[in-house]
Order: structure tokens, then sequence, then C-alpha cells
């Protein structure tokens, strides 16, 4: 391998700083000669760690150590490169052996030793990759560990309890001996006649300080009983909430598992627009490149020329991935994305719920079944993300990473000025959206789907792509009723929530459906998943509009996903 020639000290010094000792004194030990030759008077199975990698590091020039690490460095290499012949299963094992390699720490190290030369940026990239799976891997075998731990304990406590149980009934027994002994005794002093009285009296003490000895054992033995029960209960708990643990984990791989098929699937088209980026920012002159970059773009809302044509097509979509007309809250689902879509302001959901979200706007809009899936960098400075999205001609964009960046008031920002767009921005769980900044909802619109299962999980559309004629249209002035705004200010506040925040979840209150949407999508799933508050509990007037006896036509769903 040429690469191998050109390695650098530093590069051996961590390669044999990798290897594991036992390798190499296993190798010493089958060429003792060599070995001797080397290192005189050493013994090899008596080396520390340290001192196996100094002999690597010091003799790697050696024919005899140089086939041992070219043979270990090509052993790795195979194991990492080994296809199955399935692409998406290939990218996982790949990220998978590559966390789990000598090479984990130097990404740039492997390709450099393979012969390829990727961006910097593929590496960065792969680098985010493999962190992300020695964490989860790592989270994995630390909840296997407590539950082996957890395990030991309840089988120590069971088994010292049963000891114990053990102990009482044969302690139990000799006392019944003891007792029916003496019990026969006393019986036959009795029946003689010429026996003293004060044997009798002795042995009836004995029998009433038996008694009183039995029925403390009896005592304990119920109560040993007893633990022993609250402890197989406490055993079972323990069993119940391991599952749900293992549960949550099971989740969390096919989540993470889903991802990994996302970011496979985006790696290379980011790698050709950061190269063509990288083609303009060579073209542009120093000076004028950070005053254009800087530039906010002048971008008007559009929307399709026949609506109806829309509504159409995206119900197909929508009932492809299993949405039901039957669904009481199909129609006000319909309504509030056609009123949020196509106002230039970014939508801010959920993960999975916005892929699919996403995906179905594409496939309805714009002739394309997959919206480009934009992952943000924290590397990349403003202007570069700016860059990047100059570049993109798609409709649809679903961006990921801002929420938990730190930046998000300034990328929200930026996205916000793209308004010929629909962005969607994705966040992985609510409880990351309460330790960011409320201010985040003046520039992006919150909307959650938790309520149907059919968002929960990526989903494949089965309609054909269709593409649909856009115009810039001029929006309308919000139309509010004053009374449902009034009632959506008086819930929100009575939630904990300022009026400014409130505002800014309303794209319209022109009646009750406007009103009820905005609460089932936006208000009360933003209080109850971001905040952790139960609104049902802590608005008065919640329950007056949407309780059991309220007006609203939505009360039963908004009771059934918010009401617990």
């Amino acid at each position: 391998m040429k690469s191998i020639e050109a390695l650098t000290d530093v590069q051996w010094q961590y390669i044999c700083s990798k290897i594991p000792a036992y390798l190499a004194k296993d190798f010493f030990n089958k060429h003792p000669k060599d070995f001797q030759r080397l290192e005189k008077g050493f013994r090899a199975k008596s080396l520390s760690d340290r001192q196996v990698e100094n002999i690597l590091v010091r003799h790697r020039r050696d024919p005899f150590i140089r086939i041992f690490l070219i043979r270990f460095i090509e052993i790795e290499i195979e194991h990492i490169t080994t296809t199955s012949g399935q692409q998406e299963e290939d990218y996982e094992i790949y990220i998978e052996r590559l966390s789990d390699s000598i090479f984990s720490e130097k990404v740039d190290l492997f390709y450099q030793l393979i012969e390829e030369e990727p961006s910097k940026e593929y590496i960065q990239l792969m680098g985010a990759a493999i962190r992300r799976e020695k964490h989860y891997t790592s989270q994995l075998k630390e909840m296997n560990k407590e539950k082996s731990r957890e395990d030991r304990e309840r089988e120590d406590v069971i088994q010292s309890l049963e000891n114990e149980l053990l102990s009482g009934e044969q302690e139990e027994i000799k006392l019944r001996e003891s007792f029916n002994e003496l019990e026969a005794r006393l019986k036959g002093y009795e029946e003689k006649g010429d026996q003293k009285d004060e044997v009798i009296v002795n042995l009836s003490s004995a029998v009433e300080e038996l008694k009183e000895e039995w029925d403390h054992y009896k005592n304990k033995e119920g109560e040993t009983v007893k633990r022993l029960e609250e402890t197989l209960l406490y055993c079972e708990d323990l069993e119940e909430k391991f599952k749900k643990l293992r549960a949550h984990t099971l989740q969390l791989e096919e989540s993470m598992g889903v991802l990994r098929k996302e970011y496979g699937q985006t790696v290379e088209d980011m790698q050709v627009l950061l190269e063509s980026y990288r083609k303009d920012e060579r073209s542009d002159q120093g000076a004028n490149r950070l005053e254009v970059s800087l530039q906010w773009p002048h971008k008007e809302p559009v929307r399709p020329q026949e609506m109806e044509i829309f509504e159409e097509f995206f119900e197909y979509n929508l009932k492809s991935m299993g949405f039901k007309e039957s669904d009481p809250t199909y129609d006000l689902f319909l309504q509030y994305i056609e009123s949020v879509a196509f106002t230039g302001v970014p939508l801010l959901v959920k993960t999975f719920q916005g892929i699919n979200l996403a995906n179905c706007l594409a496939n309805t809009l714009s002739g394309k079944s997959t919206a480009v899936s934009i992952h943000y960098s924290y590397e990349m400075s403003l202007i570069d993300f700016k860059s990047l999205l100059d570049n993109l001609s798609e409709r649809v964009w679903c961006i990921h990473n801002v929420i938990g960046s730190a930046e998000e008031l300034n990328l929200l920002t930026l996205l916000s000025h793209y308004r010929d767009k629909i962005i969607i921005v994705t966040y992985p769980a609510e409880r990351t959206l309460f330790y960011v900044p409320p201010e985040v909802l003046n520039y992006a619109h919150y909307i959650n789907f938790d309520g149907y299962d059919f968002m929960a999980k990526s989903q494949k559309l089965k309609e054909d792509p269709s593409a649909l004629e856009e115009d810039i249209y001029e929006e309308d002035e919000k139309t509010v009723v004053a009374k449902k705004q009034s009632i959506l200010l008086e819930i929100g506040k009575e939630c904990g929530l300022s009026e400014e925040v409130v505002r800014s979840m309303i794209t319209s209150l022109e009646d009750g459906d406007a009103l009820d949407a905005t609460l089932l999508f936006t208000l009360l799933p933003y209080t109850s998943k971001v905040l952790g508050i139960s609104p049902y509990v802590e608005s008065k007037r919640l329950d007056q509009y949407a309780g059991v006896n309220g007006k609203s036509l939505q009360k039963k769903s908004m009771l059934e996903w918010f009401g617990k």
C-alpha cells in the first residue's frame, strides 16, 4: 500500500497506540527469534501495554514489525469496507464499523490509507455520524449494565429472604419437636400421682415459655413472608420498568436507523452543493464576498394557482400515508396546513412529522417524491449557510440541526427571508424547545401532530409526484374575530404564555374552526409537550370552551389528546 509509505511519525504513533497489546504479544511469541533480535533479554508475555507500544513505534521500519503493522491495518480496513450488497444496510454497517475501529478518532487517516480524498466537509460529517453512533452504543451498554446490576441485587434480596424463611421453618420444626416432647413428659408426670407438684410447675412454666417462643417465631415468619411478597412486587416493578426502558431503547435505535438512512442519502448531495459553493467562493473577490453574502434575500410567498387542485392532490398523498377521512379532525387538518404552509414563515415540526409533511408537500407541488433535506453543521458560519441555501432551487426544504445549535434566532431570521419556499425546521423532541428562547416563535410557526399515529414514523408515499403552477400572491391581512382572539389569549395567559407568544401562533381566527385548529395543533401541544403542564388543569377558560360541556366542535379530540 503506497499510502502507508506516506504516513508521518505522529500517524504511526497513533496507530501503534490503538493496536491491542495482546495481538502484538501473540505475534512476538510466534516469532521468538526475530523478537529477541530486536529486544534481547525480554519475554513477550511479560511486557506491559506501554512497552509493546514503544517497541512497535521504535522498530516500525524493521521488516519483522512492519509485516505485523501492515497486516493489522489491512485487516482493519477490510473489516470496515466489506459490503453486503445492500446500499442502506452497507451504510449503517460502514458507520458502525468505523466507530468501533482504530480510525474512530482519525477518519481522515482512514481515507488516506484507502487512497481516497473526500472533502473536508464529508470527513466532518462522517466524524459527526461516528460520534453519534458511539454515543448511542455507550448509552445502550450503560443500560444493559444497569439492568444486570438490578438483576443481581434482586436475586441477592430474594435469596436472602428465602434463606431467612428456610431458617425460620427449620427453627419452627425444632420448637415443635421440643414442645411435643415437653408436653408428653408433662402428661406422663400428671398420670403419675407420686410426682412432686414442683416438677409439674416447672414443666408447665417451660411449656409456656416454649409457647411464647413459638408465637414469636410465627410472627417473625409472617413478617418474613410479607417482606418476601413486597420484594417480589418490587422485582416485578423493576422488570416492568426495564421493559419500558428497553422499548424506549428500541425506539431510539429505530429512529437512529432512519436518521442514518436519511443522513446517507443526503451526504452526497451536500458534498456536491458544498463543492459548488467552493467554486463560487474562489471566483468571488474577497472584499465584495462578505458584503454580498450578508444581503438578505427579498422573496415573496407563492401558492398554487388552483388551490382546489392542490387540496385534491394533497389529500391523495395524506391518505396514502394512512390518514383516514373518517377522522373527526380530517377537514380541520387540511384547512390548517393550507393556512400556514404558504405564508412564507418556516414551520417548526418534530423530526418524523416534519419529514413526512415536507415529502407530502413536495410530492404534491414540485413533481418530486421527497423534499430536499439539509443538515446544518455548527462549523458553518451564517455566510456559509446562506450560500448553501442560495444554491438550492427546490420548492420544499426540510432543515435539521437548527434547534439545539445555540444559533436558532440567527438561523431562523435568515430562513424567514426565503418566503418563496416552504421551509420545515425539525427538532428531535418537545423538551428540546423548552431550552430554546420563546422568541423563536416570532420567526417560525410551531405545529405538533402527536395525535396522529401515521405521522410518528417515516412514511413512503404511494402517489405519483405532481407539479402545480404557482404564482406570487399578496398576503391578506389576518382575519381575526375579536371574541375568538380573546378566548385564545385568555387560555394562553392561564397556561403561562405571554401575549406576544400567543399572538405569534395566530394565522387566522375567522371562525370557530380556525380557533379549534390553533388550539389543537399549536397552543395546547406547546403548553403540554414543551412546557410540561396540563392545559385543562391550568386554564378554566379552556374547560369552559372545550371541556365536557363546552361549545367547541373539537372538544372530544382536545380532551382525548390533552385532557389527561
